[in-house]
């Protein structure tokens, strides 16, 4: 009798909330008698054939996972199976691994269980007959559409397993197998790109990482060959077979690390990196600062910055640090899908932001779509990001921020449920975070050249009502700035009134956002034009006074962003505490000081 094949998946929909997948979602197909061969040879010749990695039972640290996989195997369960897929797509997938179109997949029969994360992009492979209920015709098991997958197989009382990894994005699904750091295996794309001229032609070739190793193994006053392959590190020579290539630069496709020609030694460091440690890059990572520092200590860059009067030599683009004049790449980013900024305060005359690099971080930023970025510094934090909405923050804040927004932040996928805000309160409460993030922190400054690119670019809302009001944003309307018979007051009124309302607002805590723009009763969007509240008007009459008679009151306030909406716009602030530590006293002397002014006139 045939063996019977359990199969189940989960299609996922852009539109379904993980945590909203229940059992229901999981479509189920049990394969016997005719189907069942052909699928199997399916499986074993076209699938485990691709699990190049393998592991024993002792290489899982999680032993939970280990009892429950054999458990499954030997009694063929179905309900606990579903509840193992479950536990894969919520745990064992990353976040942007679970859009439409992919796919997780688990195949038990025999002793062996297969979970598998695939996707989807046509409709058909040709298999499809009337005898096959089943519904592999959606090609969600061809190799091109594999990303990861883990073979279990029980030989007796020993679990033994396989895996493939297509992408160099592995880290979630390794955790939740229990792979530790040092066991963990590069995936399939990882090579070495040798790319050159071969007579009047130019062309690159691949190299597999253990190639790689065996070449340097055999390496000899720089000249090393292995099986039919040959590389001359003195002639900048690659020769495979009767096809000598002569070396420009190699390249690692899977992050974009380049090492030029004259620096072909590296490669091998760079290779036995990261065959000993899966974990390389982080350690790239910290060491990026430094080399950015390196590059901008050249005895001859000061002499470069007055010859160019305040114009920065460097421009930083998504990909890297280039140099301006040559329109080289000096310094790469090795972040996969995490946006690397080397860009903060301190490091702007030295370094501009493209527009091309502002408009992806502004369009997610107001798109809400996923948006992970790490400032280079050394407060790095690769494991446990800091939420604000859609924007993952792979550094560490400062206790005082993350003290003063409490809640409003979270870890991963924790924090408030931002969705539930309304759009324009949304962003208008992210975008505060980011002004005040941005302020406050020469090292998060980038966040606030991001709102001077939206100001100047982007329409922020085309709705005009915001039904949440809470304590921590305070709203203003339009009688801020305007009469009773809508022209605009004198500034020193509005400086004067404004003191006033921050000086009562923010008693008793330690921070707030302001909006001028938006009715606090009834809610509504009242737009400040153009017309009259010019940049400069702003800047030079309103901010600066309004700085410096706040910092007498030990108060700091960010620099406003005017943030356009449908006939006009609307005006963002942040207001804090200069010592959280002596508010009361702060703003009891600050009262005084106050008083006392008016007593003066």
């Amino acid at each position: 009798m045939d063996p019977k094949v359990q199969l189940l998946y989960i299609p996922l929909k852009s539109e379904i909330e993980l945590k909203t997948v229940t059992e229901e979602e999981i479509q189920r197909e049990e394969l016997s008698d005719s189907e069942v061969e052909e699928f199997l040879n399916f499986l074993e010749n076209d699938i485990l054939r691709l699990a190049h990695h393998s592991y024993d039972e002792s290489d899982f640290i999680k032993r939970s996972l280990i009892r429950r996989v054999k458990r499954i195997i030997k009694s063929h369960d179905y309900e606990e199976l579903e509840t193992l897929l479950l536990d894969f797509l919520e745990n064992g997938t990353a976040t942007s691994m679970r859009a439409e179109g992919k796919y997780v997949i688990a195949i038990l029969y025999e002793n062996k269980l297969y979970l598998i994360h695939s996707k989807i992009k046509e409709r058909s492979m040709g298999r499809e007959k009337e005898t096959h209920s089943f519904k592999i015709y959606e090609r969600f098991l061809d190799k091109d559409n594999l990303y990861r997958f883990v073979v279990f197989i029980l030989e007796g009382e020993i679990l033994k397993a396989r895996m493939y990894l297509k992408h160099d994005s592995n880290k979630t699904f390794l955790e939740w197998l229990g792979i530790p750091p040092k066991k963990r295996p590069l995936s399939e794309n990882l090579t070495v790109k040798f790319v050159g001229t071969f007579g009047n032609y130019r062309i690159s070739i691949e190299l597999d990482i253990d190639t790689i190793l065996k070449l340097e193994e055999k390496m000899e006053g720089g000249k090393a060959t292995y099986e039919d392959i040959c590389i001359d590190l003195n002639e900048g020579k690659l020769t495979v077979g009767e096809l000598s290539l002569k070396i420009d630069y190699s390249i690692f496709p899977a992050f974009r690390k380049r090492i030029p020609k004259d620096k072909l030694g590296e490669l091998f460091y760079y290779v036995k990196q990261l065959r000993s440690d899966w974990d390389y890059q982080i350690t790239y990572l910290e060491e990026l600062p430094n080399k950015l520092m390196e590059l901008l200590r050249q005895p001859d860059l000061q002499s470069v910055l007055e010859s160019i009067r305040g114009n920065p030599p460097y421009v930083e683009k998504i990909d890297g640090l280039y140099h301006k004049e040559t329109g080289k790449l000096v310094l790469p980013k090795d972040s996969g899908d995490i946006i690397l900024v080397y860009f903060n305060k301190n490091l702007e005359k030295f370094i501009e932001l493209s527009p091309d690099f502002l408009s992806i971080l502004a369009e997610r930023i107001l798109g809400n779509s996923t948006l992970k970025i790490m400032v280079l510094t050394h407060d790095i934090n690769s494991n446990k990001p800091v939420r604000i909405d859609n924007i993952y923050l792979y550094n560490t804040l400062s206790s005082e921020f993350l003290e003063l927004f409490g809640g409003l932040l979270g870890d991963n996928e924790e924090g408030n449920d931002w969705k539930n805000l309304s759009p324009t309160y949304r962003t208008l409460l992210k975008l505060s975070i980011l002004n005040f993030i941005g302020s406050f922190s020469d090292q998060y400054y980038v966040f606030q050249k991001i709102l001077e690119y939206i100001q100047k670019t982007k329409q922020i809302a085309d709705l005009d009502m915001v039904p949440e009001i809470e304590d921590i944003m305070e709203f203003k309307g339009r009688d801020v700035l305007y009469d009773k018979n809508g022209k605009p007051k004198d500034t020193e009124k509005i400086v004067e009134y404004l003191v006033n309302d921050i000086l009562k607002k923010i008693s008793g805590t330690n921070f707030k956002f302001y909006v001028i723009g938006i009715n606090k009763n009834t809610r509504k969007i009242e737009p400040i034009e153009e017309g009259y509240f010019w940049d400069d008007k702003i800047r030079e009459e309103i901010y600066k006074p309004l700085r410096e008679k706040l910092k007498s009151c030990g108060l700091l306030i960010s620099e406003p962003v005017k943030l356009p909406v449908c006939r006009g716009f609307i005006l963002l602030f942040s207001v804090k505490l200069e010592n959280p530590n002596l508010s009361q006293q702060q703003i009891a002397s600050g009262i005084k000081a106050l008083e006392s002014m008016a007593k003066e006139r």
